[in-house]
């Protein structure tokens, strides 16, 4: 009971720094869009007013110098933005780690956790009931499964799959498959 407790505080922590990442993320790609349109208006300004007479040279030089501070403003923002971004992806990865430890605890499960086996990668786990074995994926959100695992289901659906014996003698190892 305790441990499901510390879990759920866990849980609803990470998730409560997964929305305050995700609302500053928001927040930084409003400034940097912001900062790439007036960029943007700043270059056209000024190759507009290079071809004038001589008068506008200052005032290109002044919008020269503002583009500059302009560019390192957003580098910033960029740089905050991707920090936000590796936050934001590095706990939906932890929330996902712990969801896939949580999972077969929840009410919700279909089959017997106790007869469930984690293995983590490159599956989460066999579950192993009396008439049937279920290789078991876990996913959290809008996860996909990644190549491997998809190879794998192809496999499994391709009833590519096997048991093995692998016996360790004193002279020879040998592997037997069925």
């Amino acid at each position: 009971m305790l441990i499901e407790v510390a879990l759920s505080i866990s849980v609803v922590a990470n998730i409560l720094l997964f929305f305050k990442i995700l609302r500053k993320s928001r927040q930084i790609d409003l400034r940097v869009k912001g900062s790439v349109e007036t960029i943007a208006a700043l270059k056209e300004a000024i190759e507009a007013n290079q071809t004038i007479a001589e008068q506008e040279k200052a005032t290109s030089e002044v919008l020269s110098q503002r583009l500059c501070e302009l560019e390192k403003c957003l580098a910033e923002e960029s740089e905050r933005y991707r920090t936000l971004m590796h936050q934001k992806k590095s706990s939906e990865v932890r929330l996902g780690q712990i969801g896939e430890h949580l999972a077969p605890f929840l009410e919700s499960w279909p089959w017997d956790s106790k007869r469930f086996k984690f293995l983590g990668e490159p599956i989460d786990g066999i579950q192993f009931d009396e008439d049937e074995i279920t290789f078991v994926e876990i996913k959290t959100g809008k996860s996909q499964l990644n190549k491997t695992q998809r190879r794998l289901r192809d496999l499994i659906k391709e009833k590519k799959v096997s048991f093995a014996v692998f016996r360790i003698g004193e002279k020879e190892c040998q592997t037997k498959k069925s």
